[in-house]
């Protein structure tokens, strides 16, 4: 839209693409997104005729990389199985539905396992392992996802001390149904709790293993962002220049 367009205009003015691109040789700068991120907005620039002007005001060091960019992303277009990787990534990594996918695995393995240590059938297993990891997925959605998030929206909405109490009554009192749907949950799952601990093992495995932002230290995170909003001194001896990642964190 027109408020995405101008966005990009102004932090493409700003500096941003440099910032970005210096930014995933330095490991305490370093983001896992950033390549995505720089990737989408050096391919607009570079495709979107409405940004020609903006494109020409760019340093030539920023006009090669956005071209580089554009080449890298014009050679994947013909190989499908990028396409699909990246599109595959996009959802699972940046759209966080990866650790979903761990819960699912966990529940069904440790239902298969249970189910096959309690010595049942084949058919048995099978259907006590899917059943485990559906309920050992859904659950972190419906409660985390749903029920956590429907209720600090109502908090934003009361303000008043009667609002504020008919709130937290009516949420107290949502733990004698919800208790009740846990025994149907355990009838049906009896392990998806196990299922729920080994996904989340396996989980922050993956997380440790690719070196993901999410396990990195609040101060190395405050670091890092601190060096990069440094302001950049303006060439003409006018005052300092704002700092790319404080606009690119505005926008």
């Amino acid at each position: 839209d027109a408020q995405a367009c101008a966005d990009l205009e102004r932090l493409a003015a700003a500096g941003v693409l440099s910032t970005l691109h210096a930014s995933l040789d330095d490991p305490a700068l370093a983001r896992q997104r950033t390549r995505g991120a720089l990737m989408r907005m050096c391919g607009a620039l570079g495709s979107d005729p409405r940004y020609a002007q903006t494109l020409a005001s760019l340093s030539a060091a920023e006009r090669e990389l956005v071209a580089a960019r554009v080449a890298e992303l014009g050679s994947r277009e013909g190989d499908q199985l990028a396409l699909l990787v990246d599109s595959a990534h996009a959802v699972l990594i940046e759209g966080g539905a990866l650790m979903y996918m761990h819960t699912a695995a966990g529940g069904l393995v440790w239902g298969a396992l249970e189910s096959a240590r309690a010595r049942m059938g084949a058919r048995a297993i099978v259907r006590a392992a899917l059943v485990n990891s559906a309920v050992t997925c859904m659950l972190p959605i419906t409660v985390v996802g749903g029920i956590v998030t429907a209720y600090h929206e109502l908090e934003k909405m009361t303000n008043t001390r009667a609002e504020k109490f008919a709130m937290y009554t009516c949420a107290a009192l949502m733990l004698y149904p919800g208790w009740r749907v846990m025994v149907l949950v355990e009838a049906a799952a009896p392990y998806w709790l196990g299922g729920h601990i080994v996904g989340f093992m396996s989980f922050f495995a993956w997380l440790r293993y690719t070196e993901s932002d999410l396990l990195r230290s609040d101060v190395q995170l405050l670091a890092a962002d601190a060096k990069a909003s440094q302001p950049t001194p303006v060439p003409d001896g006018g005052a300092a220049a704002e700092s790319p990642r404080k606009l690119a964190a505005a926008a």
